[in-house]
C-alpha cells in the first residue's frame, strides 16, 4: 500500500513500509523525453533522459497527482490519498461584483477553493476582470498583502494597468509598475516580464530590490502562462517562493500540443487547472463573436520549390520562407486582393504577420500602415486608436498584436504568412472574437501553402486547430483565384441572421 499524504499547500509525499515498493514505483513514475539521447547531459551520464513525476525527496506536485494515480492504477498498486488543507488564508465569505459575467464569477469561486491554479478562459473572455475581482478580495481580507501581475509585451502591460485601475476604481498612479522606465512598487504592481528577466540576467542594481520583493509577495498572477515553460521565466516564478495565492492565465496554457512533459510541467508549476470554460459556451451566451474560417489553398511553383531541394535544415527552411512566402509575388497578390476586398466592403480588418520584413513589404505595396515592436508605444497606440475609431479599415501588425490586446471591433482577421504552433493560431484568432454592438460574427482568413512539405505540414497543423476550435461546419476552402466567391461567402456570413 502506497500512502500519498498532503504535506504542504502544493505537494504530496508518498510513503510505503516496504522499501522495495517505493523503488518499484519510482522506476515507473517517469516519462521518457523524446530526443533525450542527443543531449550532452545524457551522453555524459548526468541525466537518464526521463522526466520524473516526483522530486528528490519523494514529493509530488499537486497538479500532476492525477497522472501519478493513473500510473499506480495501471501498475495495479494500491494507494490511499490523505488530504489536508494547508492554506493560511481561506477566502470564502465575499460578494461578487455585479459586472462579472457568469463564467467570470465561476472562475473566481473556483480559484478561492484552492488559492492557486491555471485559469483557462478563451481570448476575449475577460481574464483581467477575473484577476481584478480576485485581487479585490485578497486586498480586503489579507492584511498587508502584496500583489504582482506578470505580463508579456509592452502593449499588454499598458492595457493591464489601464483595465485594472478601472476595475479596482483607483488612479493609474496607484498601480505599481516594473518596466523599462524603472521599478515603482505599490500594493498592486504590474511587471513586464522582459524587464524583470533583464534585471536578473544582467545583475542590475534593482535585482536585490526585486529579489526581496518577490519573496514578500502574497499573490502572483502570471498572464499568458504558455510563454513560461523556458527555464529563465520559470526561475522568476520560483523566486516568488512564499506566495499564498498563485494564478496562471491563458487561453492556451498547454502550448506544445502533444508534449506530455511540457503539459505536466505547466500543471506542476501552477497546481493544475482551477477553472476551464469552453469558447462555444461564451459564443452561445453572446459574449464572443461566432467565427467562420476561410482557407485559401496556394500551390507554389514547382520549379521554385525544386530550386532549393539540395539545401538542408534551417538554411533550407529560411530560404523557402523568404522566397516562397515573403517575396513571392503571386502569394502576395492574394494578400493584396484580400486587403482591397475588405477595404471596399468596409470590413474592419487586421492583418497579422510573423515576419516584420514581410509586413513592411505588404505595407509598401498596399499603402497601409504596418506597426511592430520597432515602433514606440505612442506610435502603436495612435495607430490602434485611429483604426478603432474608423479612420482606417485595415491595419497591418506584427505578432505584438497576436495576444492580449483588446481589438473587439475587428471583423476580419487575415493570417498573412502561416505559422506552425497551434497555440499561436488560437491566440491570433482571439483578436477577432470580440462581440460588441452591431458585431456578433467574425471571419478568419488563412492562406494554406500546399507545398513544400515544411509549409504543407504547418498548414495541416493549423487546419487541425481550426477543426477543433471552430468546427468543420464553419470552415470553407477555396482556390486562390476564387476571390469573388470568397467575397460573396463573407457577405452572406455577415448578413445571415
Amino acid at each position: 500500500m502506497i500512502l500519498i499524504t498532503r504535506v504542504n499547500s502544493k505537494q504530496y509525499q508518498f510513503y510505503s513500509q516496504i522499501p522495495k515498493e517505493v523503488k518499484a514505483i519510482k522506476d515507473k513514475l517517469r516519462i521518457w523525453i523524446d530526443g533525450a539521447q542527443y543531449s550532452d547531459k545524457y551522453k555524459k551520464g548526468f541525466w537518464d533522459g526521463y522526466f520524473k513525476l516526483y522530486t528528490k525527496d519523494n514529493k509530488i506536485d499537486i497538479g500532476i497527482l492525477d497522472e501519478v494515480v493513473f500510473h499506480l492504477s495501471d501498475m495495479g498498486i494500491s494507494y490511499e490519498v490523505v488530504e489536508q488543507d494547508f492554506r493560511r488564508f481561506i477566502i470564502d465569505n465575499y460578494s461578487l461584483d455585479s459586472r462579472l459575467r457568469p463564467h467570470q464569477a465561476e472562475g473566481v469561486d473556483a480559484f478561492f477553493k484552492k488559492n492557486f491554479g491555471l485559469m483557462v478562459i478563451p481570448t476575449r473572455g475577460g481574464k483581467t476582470f477575473v484577476s481584478g475581482e480576485i485581487i479585490r478580495h485578497v486586498i480586503d481580507q489579507v492584511e498587508d498583502s502584496s500583489i504582482c501581475f506578470f505580463v508579456d509585451t509592452t502593449d499588454l502591460f499598458d492595457q493591464t494597468v489601464e483595465e485594472l485601475s478601472k476595475y479596482l476604481n483607483v488612479p493609474e498612479s496607484d498601480i505599481g509598475t516594473i518596466n523599462s522606465f524603472g521599478v515603482n512598487i505599490k500594493q498592486v504592481s504590474i511587471a513586464m516580464i522582459q524587464t524583470v528577466t533583464s534585471i536578473f540576467n544582467r545583475k542590475k542594481p534593482e535585482a536585490k530590490t526585486l529579489e526581496k520583493y518577490f519573496k514578500s509577495l502574497t499573490f502572483l498572477i502570471v498572464d499568458e502562462v504558455q510563454e513560461y515553460l523556458g527555464d529563465n521565466r520559470m526561475k522568476l516564478i520560483k523566486k516568488c517562493s512564499n506566495v499564498e495565492f498563485l494564478l496562471g492565465l491563458s487561453a492556451t496554457p498547454f502550448k506544445q500540443k502533444g508534449s506530455v512533459v511540457a503539459n505536466l510541467k505547466m500543471k506542476g508549476h501552477f497546481g493544475g487547472i482551477a477553472y476551464d470554460v469552453d469558447k462555444t459556451r461564451l459564443q452561445d451566451e453572446g459574449y464572443l463573436a461566432l467565427d467562420k474560417v476561410i482557407l485559401i489553398s496556394h500551390q507554389h511553383d514547382s520549379s521554385r520549390v525544386h530550386k532549393y531541394r539540395d539545401l538542408v535544415g534551417t538554411e533550407k527552411y529560411q530560404k523557402y520562407l523568404k522566397k516562397l512566402i515573403h517575396e513571392n509575388k503571386d502569394r502576395n497578390r492574394i494578400l493584396l486582393d484580400l486587403i482591397n476586398m475588405c477595404k471596399s466592403n468596409k470590413w474592419k480588418t487586421l492583418v497579422l504577420f510573423n515576419s516584420k520584413q514581410h509586413g513592411y513589404l505588404i505595407s509598401e505595396l498596399s499603402h497601409k500602415q504596418f506597426i511592430s515592436g520597432d515602433d514606440d508605444t505612442k506610435t502603436r497606440n495612435e495607430a490602434k486608436e485611429r483604426f478603432l475609431r474608423g479612420r482606417g479599415k485595415v491595419l497591418l501588425a506584427s505578432n505584438i498584436f497576436k495576444k492580449g490586446i483588446t481589438l473587439p471591433e475587428v471583423e476580419v482577421l487575415i493570417m498573412a504568412d502561416g505559422g506552425l504552433e497551434g497555440s499561436n493560431v488560437i491566440q491570433k484568432a482571439g483578436r477577432v472574437l470580440g462581440a460588441v454592438e452591431n458585431k456578433d460574427k467574425a471571419v478568419i482568413i488563412d492562406i494554406m501553402d500546399v507545398e513544400p512539405e515544411y509549409f504543407s505540414g504547418h498548414s495541416f497543423n493549423r487546419l487541425e486547430v481550426y477543426s477543433e476550435t471552430v468546427g468543420d461546419e464553419r470552415i470553407e476552402c477555396y482556390e486562390d483565384e476564387d476571390m469573388s466567391d470568397i467575397q460573396d461567402t463573407i457577405k452572406s456570413w455577415f448578413d445571415e441572421k
